[in-house]
């Protein structure tokens, strides 16, 4: 104890602590011989590396819990929003994006089909649903088919006599 109260009296008789201070405040790495420096680089690189790997993952837990994530990214995302060059340049984005898709739907849509086709095994999913569709309903549908494909037939059977009457009209016309 008389030993600590002695350099305690020291410290402050030689006005230590403001030295120190001095000291670290004024040091300075371009006063320092250039094997130090390389030397300290060494020393800091390692120290850091070892205390990285052995506490390393409880820094970057306590870091990470005290980081506002929910605050940050509102921050970030209002700025975005009211970014005019955010704003400006989506559109040009948005177009070479839709270029890009483009290319490549031209170049591998046939390829991605004939990949996708075996897999949903579609012929099967025909089959099991006429299968699974009763006589009637079936009958119906098909009817429906044949009304509407048969009312065209019809239609344009109509525009084929229409167009040959009035041929035929014009050419008795000019026979008398």
């Amino acid at each position: 104890e008389k030993a600590n109260q002695i350099i305690s009296q020291l410290i402050v008789a030689l006005n230590i602590r403001n030295r120190v201070q001095e000291l670290l405040r004024d040091l300075s790495l371009q006063n320092l011989p250039v094997s130090t420096v390389k030397g300290l680089r060494k020393t800091i690189s390692v120290n850091v590396r070892s205390y990285m790997q052995n506490k390393g993952v409880e820094l970057i837990q306590g870091l990470t819990d005290s980081i506002d994530w929910d605050g940050i990214a509102n921050v970030v995302i209002g700025r975005l929003r009211s970014s005019t060059i955010l704003t400006s340049s989506l559109d040009v984005v948005s177009a070479e994006l839709a270029i890009i898709i483009d290319r490549y739907l031209e170049r591998d849509l046939e390829q991605i089909v004939t990949q996708v086709i075996p897999i949903l095994n579609i012929d099967q999913v025909i089959i099991d649903r006429v299968k699974a569709t009763s006589p009637a309903e079936l009958e119906a549908g098909i009817q429906g088919i044949v009304k509407s494909e048969l009312q065209g037939i019809v239609n344009l059977g109509g525009i084929l006599g229409f167009i040959v009457g009035l041929m035929q009209t014009g050419f008795l016309w000019f026979q008398n």
